[in-house]
């Protein structure tokens, strides 16, 4: 009979930690963080060889609340910077430089899947409104780098995602490791050129896939647990 009531204890015991992180009631607050390096080779006019190179850089801050067991909302702010070098064979120019940085400010809601005490995933919808700044650069031959045209940044941004979190220690509950892969993203973002650029706005739309970023997040739990 001591070794049943035991085993339901365990149980109970074992229930109540797989729902410690994501019991209602609890708050949680991080960063997140990627980076990638892109060289795209295209031909030209079929004779020569122009090799694109892409500089990709983004960071973020996120927070949220569960309202319920396993179910939270919360708030994003993400800064990306992406610069687009293409060189260029002319008597004055070496390097066409495009570099274009959008904030974005997302609303999210996430399900909690756990299958482990400390080891679970979650599905995320997100979406919000983007600001931030465009430039359209030529490096010369000198090394001078003069600014053709530089823009303000406006429009929204919605994504569909998939977090993978783990929680690995065992002194210091509270902190997890998450992977996050941003399955599907669209986009509609307008440049305005300020003076003394001719240029009008200009209307961007863009699907993006499979963007991945790992973070750290600390969770304050509605229940103390021993750290």
């Amino acid at each position: 009979m001591k070794r049943i009531i035991f085993a339901f204890a365990a149980i109970a015991l074992f229930s109540l930690s797989l729902l410690a992180q994501t019991q209602k009631g609890n708050f949680y607050f991080g960063i997140t963080g990627s980076g990638s390096n892109i060289f795209d080779t295209e031909n030209s006019n079929s004779t020569s060889k122009a090799t694109q190179t892409v500089y990709n850089f983004s960071t973020g801050v996120n927070a949220g609340y569960l309202i319920k067991d396993k179910f939270a909302l919360g708030i994003n702010a993400n800064y990306n910077s992406s610069l687009n070098i293409t060189p260029v064979s002319t008597l004055l120019i070496k390097k066409n430089l495009f570099w274009f940085a959008p904030i974005s400010i997302q609303l999210h809601a996430r399900k909690y899947f756990m299958f482990q005490p400390n080891f679970g995933i979650y599905p995320q919808l997100s979406g919000g409104i983007v600001t931030g700044l465009a430039r359209d650069m030529v490096r010369l031959n000198n090394d001078d780098v003069l600014l053709l045209a530089e823009g303000s940044l406006s429009g929204y941004t919605s994504n569909i995602g998939m977090g993978i979190m783990w929680f690995p220690f065992k002194k210091f509950k509270r902190l997890n490791i998450e992977t996050f892969i941003n399955v599907l993203g669209y986009s509609a973002i307008t440049t305005t050129y300020k003076a003394p650029s001719t240029r009008a706005k200009e209307l961007k739309t863009s699907f993006h896939f499979f963007n991945t970023s790992v973070g750290i997040n600390y969770y304050i739990f509605k229940q103390d647990t021993s750290e």
